[in-house]
């Protein structure tokens, strides 16, 4: 048995956390759904919330934990690229709360030295990710 503090993650915090992802984030606590603000509805630092998610293998409510946490940051993901899309955010900001997410702005730069934005969006790949976290577990 690993030394240290016992976990504090059970059912009833892995519950807590699916309520956050249903819905709890409206409840006054985050203006979009996101890790620091699941951290903060279940009285949790973000890093502990990031450990969880980053190790699945260590019992099956960390897998269960670490999916739920994926869904929260692919929903903040929609959620803000639709509210930018809508023109309820401010194109800076959306364009920071964005590169957070891994979608970011391509700039490429010529050979003349001058820079050519393409307006175009990269998302990581889901596929890819899935076959890292399946490798890892």
């Amino acid at each position: 048995m690993p030394a240290g503090r016992p976990t504090k993650l059970d059912k009833k915090m892995l519950e807590r956390a699916v309520e956050f992802l249903d819905g709890g984030w409206k409840d006054g606590v985050a203006v979009y759904p996101g890790i620091t603000g699941m951290a903060i509805y279940l009285n949790l630092f973000r890093d502990t919330v990031v450990d969880w998610e980053n190790h699945p293998e260590k019992s099956d409510l960390h897998k269960k934990f670490s999916c739920v946490v994926k869904a929260v940051r692919d929903l903040k993901r929609y959620y803000i690229s639709q509210k930018g899309l809508k023109g309820e955010l401010q194109p800076r900001i959306c364009g920071i709360l964005l590169s957070q997410v891994g979608i970011v702005e391509k700039k490429e730069l010529n050979t003349k030295g001058e820079i050519e934005v393409k307006g175009e969006l990269t998302l990581p790949d889901p596929i890819r990710e899935i076959l890292e976290n399946v490798k890892s577990s």
